[in-house]
């Protein structure tokens, strides 16, 4: 499971087919008494489930709205290889039924289980936090909320000083629910590049971001319009380098005239890193915190506190506004932002502000579009800093773009989904100036 977010959606069914969580789900039966087996099938239940609240997010537009919309394929323990080549795709309220029965269930066979050997894997905790997203996008608020606040149980996010230098590197900490643990002994981090530190650490010593040549340089940027509405007593500011490619946090991670040695691609005689672009981020620190370091053997995490923090706001607000603003309103000035007030007067204000926290405090983590699809919200890639060729203008909520199409590596096994069964191609947007 924990290699199905570097591998890629399109792998994702073909490892459901064949992988560990259906082998698992066959030889442990669902009233097996030995308190291991329970402890494997729970984390097995949970982990489909995973995959397919991924998966449903990709292939087809958000829950709401669509629950008898074209989903994909179910592949259970008990489907045989004859009804893998004729498995139509499930509707999209089919396939969120199925990972509220896994997640059910795993909860059940997880509650009281033994220690994880770390937080890489499945825990109760995890399986709470995959059911308030779910919940969430069900538009379930109570149960959303309760589920989160069970996530995130009695730890607590990372504090302004935390988060007051590159950090987000280490499962270990108390902020963590679950995440992807690597070590240098690791094939991702022996593969050297081929892995998410090389494509998002802005502080590596061996990646695409920090690429020798300035011509073959990755970093990965904010969106200046975005960074702009961070507030100046937000310590997410500094998550990122301003115009003069300066940053408290980077400051307080090599220390001031070190930090703009880097910055400005005079590291190491000017040969490593190259220059910063504004908006680069350094929210990601690298392996250790040793900068330059070239393991790539950071952790990354799949599920925080944070995220749980804001679900919790965002579903308690739905149903009464004023106890979500307090919810919101105690999580940030505490751990982010000690001015903080939030200003919205309705409903929608204050999803939009949720929506902005999230965008913010879970950059690079992998919700951006799908919290796209599920707030139903337009793509506007105008008057920032975007490359001319992925400058666009308004991309409409919900456009075919937004979602895959079944891959061809399905479809040509799988005789049940044809191309009129297949979501639309999607002309890709024209860019504009």
């Amino acid at each position: 499971i924990l290699l199905k977010t570097v591998k890629g959606f399109c792998c994702l069914m073909q490892e459901i087919k064949n992988g560990i969580d259906r082998t698992h789900l066959k030889a442990i039966p669902a009233d097996a008494a030995d308190a291991s087996l329970k402890k494997y099938r729970g984390q097995a239940l949970a982990s489909r489930a995973f995959d397919y609240l991924q998966l449903i997010q990709t292939y087809q537009l958000t829950y709401i709205g669509h629950e008898t919309a074209n989903g994909v394929p179910l592949v259970l323990e008990t489907t045989s290889d004859t009804e893998l080549m004729n498995n139509p795709r499930a509707s999209v309220q089919q396939v969120y039924g199925r990972i509220m029965e896994d997640l059910d269930e795993a909860i059940t066979l997880l509650t009281g289980a033994s220690a994880r050997a770390d937080k890489a894997e499945i825990s109760v905790e995890v399986a709470y936090g995959l059911r308030a997203r779910a919940n969430l996008l069900m538009g379930k608020w109570a149960a959303a909320a309760s589920d989160a606040a069970k996530a995130y149980g009695t730890s607590a996010p990372y504090s302004v000083a935390d988060v007051s230098q590159p950090t987000f590197y280490n499962a270990t900490d108390n902020a963590w629910i679950w995440g992807i643990v690597v070590t240098t002994e690791d094939y991702l981090a022996k593969t050297g590049i081929v892995n998410w530190p090389s494509n998002l650490c802005s502080l590596t010593g061996m990646g695409y971001t920090t690429a020798a040549s300035a011509t073959d340089v990755a970093y990965r940027l904010i969106n200046k319009n975005l960074w702009a509405k961070i507030p100046e007593t937000d310590v997410r500011k500094g998550w990122w380098v301003d115009e003069d490619l300066h940053s408290p946090v980077l400051d307080n991670g090599l220390g001031e005239d070190y930090a703009y040695y880097w910055a400005n691609g005079m590291f190491n005689g000017g040969t490593f890193p190259s220059k910063f672009s504004p908006y680069t981020n350094v929210k990601f620190g690298p392996d250790n915190g040793t900068f330059a370091d070239t393991d790539n053997a950071q952790d990354w995490p799949l599920m925080r506190v944070e995220e749980m923090k804001l679900i919790e706001a965002e579903a308690l607000g739905r149903d009464n506004l004023a106890t979500g603003k307090q919810k919101l309103e105690e999580f940030v000035r505490q751990y982010r932002d000690p001015s903080y007030t939030c200003t919205a007067g309705s409903l929608d204000a204050f999803i939009d502000e949720v929506w902005f926290q999230r965008r913010v405090e879970l950059w690079g983590e992998g919700f951006a579009l799908f919290d796209i699809l599920r707030l139903k919200k337009p793509i506007i890639r105008q008057g920032a800093n975007y490359p001319i060729n992925s400058t666009f203008a308004e991309i409409a909520a919900e456009a075919p773009i937004m979602i895959y199409r079944i891959p061809e590596a399905e479809t040509s096994v799988n005789s049940a989904i044809t191309e009129a069964d297949n979501n639309p191609a999607a002309m890709a947007p024209t860019p504009v100036n």
